[in-house]
């Protein structure tokens, strides 16, 4: 299902008031000045007035002084925004199609990376996310030279909603994660933040995780509330009312659907018009006020038909139609449910399709043509399935449920009734959100059920006695005695329980807590090597001794920082992967001094890493890194050679250490070496086991010869699970 995520903001986000933009443009000396400043103006509108924007548009076609193949592709390139922003999808993809076929060497990378946005914004809307993922991929390459942070944002967001299309919900989520930490680096943050931000609430609720995807959307609303861009306000607001429509919660969604409407007429956007009002007349039908929803309706059908929105005009058709067929005028309801076809197989959306379909089948079961009703409600299963839109597919089963009883089919009503149930359960877009006014209190009640239960005999038994001995009064009275009992037993259980959990769980930390600390004392233990110590400062002073202060205050430098890294980093749990690398880069250069140069190393990191600041466990690496150097005798060996590489591995950190070195089999048959190779294992081990289990991950450790033929060489393979500094805060 194609959802409107916005115009990418890489074109424009908002900086100047429409003031300091005219007087720019009233300031231009050149042509190029003032059509730059004129698009800008064009952009501002369409976050405020799009009838202004599009007199903007009319104008840069009409100046015969941009006639030139110098302002054509900009100008195309607005245009295109334009269609975007006014969902006109029809003339979005002639145009964007239209401007392919302009690429040369005179556009600039910045047009190009532009183009292709929209490029895969249009591939999107024709429902080929894999294409969509492949073109924003190039738009991602060329940003990689240029660098701005703004588009960096913008290109990872698309892509995000991309691979959420796709069903990819870790990639979507990482995606989306990076787009926000760009936008967070930008100049003007407000427009661009709300968007990531909006577009990973957007994510959450195609994943049914309602109740994120609205606090998402809330505080997307939240960052432009004191804006003048009411595109946004219009469309987020629209996105809340939607999640509460789903959860009919009646009150709510009419609120956000007014507000939508309010911003949407300041606007002056017929689209987000027709579609707040199709939504109130959703509000109308979902509580049975038929009258008002048909106001509604039609005062949205009256908006849309304005526009060249295929898809919008399909959605009013679809509506009528479910309406008409509520009013029991199944003629009228059928007809709008074929143009609603027309429509949505016009540009060839087939979820929309698929819903179509539903309502068809519905319709013709109250008409009690039965066969063909079940034949499109199986095309609209079938049609989910292909697509894996799995969240609709138990209403239908519910309707064929009905079918089939209707039938007198017992066995096939209790299947699909099966089949929707089984849907229901795995359905979280109907139960976690229901639960915020449904399941708390059926919990409560159950829960209470559960232990009055467990006393009813003796509760039973006692309230016969007194009702033979007592009056009416008294009954009564101890009645609300006994009420009072209940209530009280049940809080006193639930207060029990809740304490032995806390205990437990508080039990548990401390545990977790006493290993953690445990090993980080194990852990500086090991790094502060005292044989390493011992030598280093042996080497220093043999530079002095050797009156040589260049290379004793080059290696005391560098030692004294190593150790002051150490020490402030040992007891953390994580710390960024620069860090890591400059402790490593400290460590392997004073071992080099100490051992003349007679060994090489180096250090290679994944330059996505870098950019998403990544976390790892303080000096994971180090224990390795020692035995190659001290019990792999690098120093030894002709070429000898350390390499350690981070590189990411779908969800995981990989981290290779490879040496030359003598091998595990010679340095095995020293003691010392072999019970120092066992610690660093242990240790490593422990701490990967810890990190597995305190965020349920499948980290290890494994160790190989490098040159398996001659066992000589070591390589150390260590996976945890890739943690970035977005993610803690």
């Amino acid at each position: 299902m194609l959802v409107f995520i916005g115009f990418p903001n890489t074109i424009f986000s908002q900086q100047r008031t429409e003031i300091e933009i005219k007087n720019n443009i009233n300031k231009s000396k050149t042509n190029s000045e003032k059509f730059q400043f004129e698009v800008e103006l064009g952009k501002f509108y369409l976050t405020t007035n799009f009838t202004k924007a599009n007199t903007i548009l009319d104008q840069l076609k009409k100046n015969k002084a941009y006639n030139t193949s110098k302002f054509t592709f900009k100008r195309m390139l607005f245009e295109i925004q334009c269609a975007h922003a006014v969902k006109d999808f029809v003339r979005f993809n002639q145009l964007t199609e239209k401007a392919k076929g302009q690429l040369n060497g005179s556009i600039s990378e910045k047009e190009k990376f532009d183009w292709l946005i929209f490029y895969g914004v249009s591939k999107q809307i024709k429902l080929d996310y894999s294409g969509a993922v492949s073109v924003h991929f190039q738009a991602l390459k060329i940003n990689q030279r240029l660098r701005n942070h703004i588009q960096s944002s913008e290109i990872n967001r698309m892509i995000a909603w991309d691979y959420t299309n796709l069903n990819k919900k870790d990639s979507a989520l990482y995606y989306s994660n990076r787009s926000i930490v760009f936008a967070r680096k930008t100049n003007s943050k407000s427009s661009i933040l709300a968007e990531c931000i909006n577009t990973q609430a957007l994510i959450y609720k195609y994943f049914n995780q309602i109740e994120i995807g609205i606090a998402k959307n809330m505080l997307a609303i939240e960052i432009i509330a004191n804006t003048t861009d009411y595109e946004k306000l219009s469309r987020y607001n629209r996105e809340i009312g939607l999640s509460q429509l789903d959860i009919k919660n009646w009150g709510e969604a009419e609120a956000y659907f007014k507000k939508s409407l309010s911003f949407a007429n300041q606007l002056e956007d017929q689209t987000q018009i027709g579609l707040a009002l199709i939504h109130l007349a959703a509000v109308e039908l979902g509580k049975k006020n038929l009258k008002q929803a048909k106001v509604f309706a039609f005062q949205a059908e009256a908006a849309l038909i304005t526009t060249q929105n295929s898809e919008a005009i399909g959605d009013i058709d679809n509506f009528i139609g479910i309406l008409f067929s509520e009013l029991k005028e199944y003629k009228q309801a059928a007809s709008r449910l074929n143009k609603a076809l027309v429509n949505y197989e016009s540009i060839g959306n087939r979820n929309k399709i698929a819903l179509v379909y539903h309502h068809v089948g519905k319709v013709l079961l109250e008409q009690g043509k039965y066969n063909e009703a079940e034949n499109f409600l199986n095309r609209s299963i079938n049609m989910r399935k292909e697509m894996k839109q799995i969240v609709s597919i138990h209403e239908s089963y519910k309707v064929l449920s009905d079918l089939f009883l209707r039938k007198g089919n017992i066995q096939n009503a209790f299947q699909y009734l099966n089949y929707y149930v089984l849907y229901l359960d795995s359905n979280n877009l109907l139960q976690s959100t229901r639960s915020i006014a449904e399941i708390n209190e059926t919990f409560k009640t159950q829960d209470q059920l559960r232990t009055i239960n467990l006393q009813s005999d003796s509760i039973k038994s006692a309230r016969e006695k007194q009702e033979l001995t007592n009056s009416k009064l008294e009954n009564t009275q101890l009645r609300n005695t006994y009420q009072l009992i209940t209530i009280v037993f049940i809080l006193f259980i639930v207060i029990a329980a809740g304490l032995i959990l806390k205990n437990y769980w508080n039990r548990n930390k401390l545990l977790q807590l006493q290993k953690e600390s445990e090993m980080s004392q194990t852990l500086l233990r090991s790094q502060m090597n005292p044989h390493f110590i011992f030598n280093a400062m042996s080497v220093i002073q043999s530079y002095i001794y050797d009156n040589d202060p260049s290379k004793s205050s080059k290696f005391l430098v560098n030692f004294s920082r190593l150790m002051r890294l150490i020490l402030e980093n040992s007891s953390k749990e994580f710390i960024t992967l620069e860090t890591e690398i400059e402790i490593l880069q400290k460590y392997l250069t004073t071992q080099k001094l100490r051992f003349e140069d007679r060994f090489a190393f180096e250090i290679v990191v994944d330059p996505l890493l870098s950019e998403i600041e990544t976390l790892i466990p303080p000096m994971i690496t180090q224990p390795f890194i020692e035995n190659s150097i001290e019990h792999g005798q690098l120093h030894t060996v002709d070429n000898g050679f350390i390499e350690v590489k981070f590189t990411r591995d779908e969800e995981m950190l990989q981290i290779t250490i490879i040496d030359n070195g003598i091998g595990r089999k010679i340095a095995g048959t020293s003691k010392k070496s072999k019970e120092h190779h066992s610690m660093a294992m242990k240790i490593t081990e422990e701490r990967i086991s810890i990190i597995n289990k305190k965020y349920t991950s499948s980290g290890f450790l494994h160790i190989t010869d490098f040159n398996k033929e001659k066992e000589t060489g070591t390589v150390v393979d260590i996976k945890i699970p890739l943690k970035f500094k977005d993610q803690n805060s």
